[in-house]
């Protein structure tokens, strides 16, 4: 699953998603495109319970938010680390 975590509060609704996610076993990749604090712990950009639900949390540079093409390539390497696929280079 990928979640989209933006807003000093992930929207309840994707929090709840997160949630039912975990507990079917579903892997989940939190994408972070909000430069704005979130977290309990200043080392995690959202709150303890996503961060700990998520397998990875993406964060893409302020620079590249407008940039789709950027933000396609690169949020797919986390989605393929966690459901186990190879890497795009490697097949």
């Amino acid at each position: 699953m990928l979640a989209i975590l933006d807003h000093p509060g992930p929207d309840s609704g994707t929090s709840w998603e997160c949630g039912c996610a975990y507990k079917c076993g579903r892997p989940i990749v939190g994408l972070r495109t909000d430069f704005r604090p979130a977290g309990d712990n200043p080392d995690r950009p959202v709150n303890l319970m996503l961060a700990m639900s998520c397998k990875e949390v993406y964060e893409v540079l302020l620079d590249k938010r407008g940039d789709l093409e950027h933000l396609a390539q690169h949020a797919a390497e986390p989605l393929r680390r966690a459901v186990g696929a190879p890497d795009a280079g490697t097949g």
